[in-house]
């Protein structure tokens, strides 16, 4: 392993462990470095750079504010767009992590929604899972919810609440649930696009997640207004 893919495999699992890592990795200057290293040569290096700042970025909104000053929305962006598809991975979910944080309007305006759509027909599930948590996140922001529904997101999301893999069922119902929310042509949409079946048929999930986000999405399809939500 090259030592700078060792550095950022090490800052993340140490960021992982404790805020106070967090805030001693920040303060040390590692983020520029990270951001540096998404556009590293070598896969791993990019892959595990992507991992260590979704680590760093954690339930901290200050250290969010200073990967995005950093440069990473573009860096990460672009590996959505043509990387391999375990960095591709990590990546969407690094950028899910910083949606959280009032930052979905400057993810959206650097590109992220298509790359992200086009992720949601990915072979594997943790990508496809990935994918609809990041639009999930996107969507709380009205902009975002017409712009995701305008570049084809809706019928992959509905297919995808019959996806083999419970984690992706969840995470489809909640960008639904998002996209309805006080959008009336979302609405349409989603109920046009055959949504309302597959939901119903969610509610007998085995998982609570996955029934509790599919009643959420059936309420706001049947509402005027809708609650959004947070992931």
């Amino acid at each position: 392993q090259d030592e700078k893919t060792q550095a950022a495999l090490v800052l993340g699992i140490l960021a992982t462990a404790s805020p106070e890592n967090q805030a001693a990795i920040v303060r040390a200057g590692a983020v520029a470095q990270l951001v540096q290293l998404l556009e590293s040569e070598l896969l791993e290096a990019r892959g595990q750079a992507a991992v260590a700042l979704r680590a760093l970025a954690a339930n901290n909104t200050y250290n969010k504010v200073a990967i995005v000053r950093a440069g990473a929305i573009p860096a990460l962006i672009g590996l959505l767009k043509e990387d391999a598809v375990e960095v591709q991975e990590v990546a969407a979910g690094a950028l899910q992590t910083l949606a959280e944080t009032n930052n979905q309007v400057e993810i959206a305006q650097a590109g992220a929604i298509v790359p992200l759509v086009a992720l949601l027909k990915d072979e594997r599930p943790g990508v496809r899972e990935e994918a609809a948590g990041a639009l999930v996140i996107l969507a709380l922001n009205a902009d975002n919810q017409a712009a995701i529904a305008q570049v084809g997101a809706v019928p992959l999301l509905v297919d995808l609440l019959r996806d083999e893999a419970p984690e992706v069922r969840e995470q489809a119902a909640a960008a639904l649930r998002n996209l309805a929310a006080e959008s009336a042509d979302n609405q349409g949409a989603i109920a046009r696009a055959g949504a309302l079946t597959p939901l119903a048929e969610l509610l007998k999930d085995d998982l609570l997640g996955v029934r509790e986000e599919a009643l959420a999405a059936l309420r706001n399809l049947a509402s005027a207004g809708g609650e959004q939500a947070e992931a």
